[in-house]
């Protein structure tokens, strides 16, 4: 994928494709502890790794999405009330 700047994929796969490249650190990050849990058992291993990252992306994307709206919106508030005059 490094030298094909573009790669085709059926229009039904784009939304799995995003959320997982959306999620892959996460899921780098936590697969060891769903590995531990389902050792020798490879297929549970790997849905429970993909399944326990994405809810950990999801989990921590979302209050920190919200968040930085909010911040932004008084940010955006606050400047056009304090502008000096020119």
């Amino acid at each position: 994928m490094l030298w094909r700047p573009v790669t085709r994929l059926p229009a039904a796969l784009v939304p799995i494709v995003q959320v997982l490249a959306a999620a892959s650190l996460y899921i780098y990050v936590i697969h060891w502890q769903a590995l531990e849990l389902l050792w020798g058992h490879p297929v549970a291993a790997f849905v429970g790794s993909l399944a326990t990252g994405i809810a950990y992306w999801w989990t921590w994307t979302r209050p920190v999405a919200a968040a930085w709206g909010v911040i932004s919106q008084r940010i955006r508030r606050s400047g056009s009330r304090h502008r000096p005059a020119t």
